[in-house]
């Protein structure tokens, strides 16, 4: 199967999500455990959210590519790729961060805060 540069360039973009979203949660919950009002309760799913918000970043330009191909949108990947930077420059690769944000963050905010909620009982 052959699966070709841009194919390649998805799978990096996703390996690099699931790499990353765990450590970005661990540094966003450093970072509320430095506001000293801030209820501890409610530390883990801030930073589940956090670190969800930034890496679900990563993956907005895969999923627009994705949903215009499937739209039926012509050509490979890359030049759907392209025609949309050439469009909407740059901000045109984030159409549609709210739904995904929206579809993404109960489960990064669950994930992450039965985790640390989890740790507790060790």
């Amino acid at each position: 199967m052959r699966v070709g540069f841009w194919g390649f360039i998805v799978v990096c973009l996703l390996l690099l999500r699931v790499l990353l979203h765990p450590h970005l949660c661990i540094l966003a919950n450093q970072f509320c455990q430095n506001f000293e009002k801030y209820p501890p309760v409610i530390i883990p799913p801030t930073a589940g959210a956090m670190g969800n918000i930034v890496s679900s970043e990563i993956t907005v330009p895969k999923e627009l590519i994705a949903q215009q191909m499937q739209a039926g949108a012509k050509g490979r990947s890359g030049e759907v790729w392209l025609k949309i930077l050439e469009k909407d420059g740059i901000l045109g690769l984030h159409q549609g961060i709210l739904l995904l944000l929206l579809r993404n963050l109960p489960a990064g905010v669950l994930g992450y805060s039965s985790f640390e909620y989890g740790r507790c009982f060790e």
